[in-house]
């Protein structure tokens, strides 16, 4: 099943949507609190062009129908 790039799923309080290019200083900002990267199966970035690898991967995976991958945002 292919979900388009455009999906986004709302609740009342929240809405998932695709990840974007413009994610990355808030992940980056994130990594940098004390236990964010607890359970992480990563090292957390030194910078955030760190970040753009594992960006880009993850939308080739959604272009190939193979993972999904969300941007959680309060409403």
């Amino acid at each position: 099943m292919r979900f388009p790039r455009e999906l986004t799923l709302d609740t009342p309080r929240c809405r998932l949507r695709h990840v974007s290019e413009a994610d990355i200083p808030h992940v980056f900002s994130a990594s940098r609190v004390a236990g964010f990267n607890d359970g992480m199966r990563w090292e957390p970035p030194k910078d955030e062009s760190e970040l753009l690898v594992p960006y880009r991967q993850t939308l080739q995976r959604w272009a190939d129908d193979e993972a999904y991958q969300f941007t959680l945002e309060e409403r």
